[in-house]
């Protein structure tokens, strides 16, 4: 199974209820969803959200969504202590967010109204050290609370006290050519990317020996990583291996009883969610992507959907090849 986070900053730019489908079909296919309000994004953009429009859309399609996330606002407590008593005066029961000007003291209060509270990676306290302020907010709450880490997964995340997390870099490798890694040892995704380059122009043996033994498995050769054409995009190398280390680590998490949700952080992001839905229901949507028309990403939400790992890997792996051949061409 896979868990879906989605940004409202993304649905609010297009039409919300076209998306209505797509996360209908998720959520018949046993996907968990968290609808997030999108506050930092918008912070980020300068586009803020409309608390009303969100309201509005919650009270619509709020059904569709395992989890909502209160409208917090980006260092400013007093701003996200009045969206989330409006909403809460909405009649909705959101997720409160545990902003980082927030003290421990609020932790209890924010426990009243739900039993799930989200927890920003701070930016004063290093990604590594993120696991020993998760467990003061968890005793905060008395040690009855469902932990959300927005963004957290440096690290063996099961050994702090979350009980779900998200990422939105499970498709960098498409997008900007990260080549991913998974080691269970560390709990975590390596994603050196930027060394490729100088690790294959010099001696194989000089390179990352994980690097070497994917290119060996996968039948790839120097040449094919370091055509720009090959290593990023949908069909690219390193789309491949960066959402198969993603999936590897969201089987760790689950198997150790922590829910990974794959964060959509993009508008395309939210086209390959689509995709995937064409792909789970050809007939349904009258289509039937070609090999160039799909998405990997797409494709693999479907399979994955599916709660079939293997064959979405086997699936891409002949997906690379097959662009392979096409840009030969």
């Amino acid at each position: 199974m896979i868990n879906i986070l989605v940004s409202f900053a993304y649905i609010q730019k297009s039409s919300p209820d076209r998306w209505r489908v797509t996360f209908e079909k998720l959520k018949q296919a046993g996907c968990k969803l968290i609808l997030d309000s999108g506050a930092y994004t918008a912070w980020k953009s300068g586009t803020p959200i409309d608390l009303n429009y969100y309201i509005d859309y919650v009270h619509r399609n709020g059904e569709l969504f395992n989890t909502v996330a209160a409208l917090d606002v980006i260092l400013d407590r007093k701003g996200t202590e009045r969206n989330l008593q409006i909403m809460l005066d909405a009649g909705l029961k959101p997720m409160p967010v545990l902003t980082e000007d927030m003290t421990l003291d609020e932790v209890p209060k924010l426990r009243e109204v739900s039993e799930r509270i989200a927890v920003p990676i701070r930016r004063d306290v290093r990604r590594e050290a993120s696991g020993a302020w998760i467990e003061q907010v968890y005793r905060a709450a008395g040690g009855d609370v469902l932990i959300h880490g927005f963004s957290y997964t440096k690290g063996p995340v099961w050994r702090s006290k979350v009980a779900t997390v998200d990422s939105t870099t499970w498709c960098n490798g498409g997008r900007f050519g990260h080549f991913g890694t998974f080691g269970l040892e560390e709990g975590c995704l390596q994603q050196p990317m930027y060394r490729v380059k100088k690790w294959l122009n010099g001696p194989l043996s000089l390179a990352h020996p994980e690097l070497v033994e994917y290119m060996r498995n996968s039948r790839i050769s120097r040449e094919d990583f370091l055509n720009p054409v090959l290593r990023r995009g949908s069909y690219s190398i390193c789309g491949m291996a960066c959402i198969e280390a993603w999936v590897k680590f969201a089987e760790a998490c689950e198997a150790r009883g922590v829910e990974f949700y794959f964060a959509l952080g993009t508008p395309a992001d939210l086209s390959f969610l689509a995709t995937s839905c064409a792909f789970s229901h050809p007939t349904e949507r009258g289509l039937v992507p070609s090999w160039v028309e799909a998405s990997t990403a797409g494709h693999a939400l479907s399979i994955l959907c599916k709660k079939n790992y293997h064959e979405w890997l086997d699936w891409v792996v002949q997906a690379f090849h097959h662009r392979k051949k096409a840009v030969a061409v």
